[in-house]
């Protein structure tokens, strides 16, 4: 399997389980959204606030890798992380994740 296929198979199968699943869960036990961010000054908001952010960046650099590969380049890869041995090593560490 391609590599710009996994990743966005891979990212949508991770965070539907380890974030919308668990959430649903905690959402039917409890009756209460896990996932409710206020506009305060609390570290909790601000936490809910910074994880927003980068999931949008990961999802847009994991699109624009898998969809729009000419487009990657403008995100500044570094590439001497472009070694086959250390991306299926990345990969690997991502399954066993």
């Amino acid at each position: 399997m391609s590599l710009r296929l996994f990743l966005p198979l891979y990212l949508l199968a991770y965070f539907a389980s380890a974030f919308f699943w668990r959430s649903f869960i905690v959402w039917k036990q409890t009756g209460i959204n896990p996932v409710v961010f206020k506009q305060t000054d609390s570290a909790h908001d601000f936490i809910g606030r910074v994880f927003k952010i980068l999931f949008a960046a990961i999802v847009i650099v994991v699109l624009v890798y898998s969809f729009w590969p000419s487009g990657y380049q403008y995100f500044v890869p570094i590439v001497w992380l472009e070694r086959s041995w250390l991306i299926w090593s990345g990969v690997a560490l991502l399954l066993l994740s």
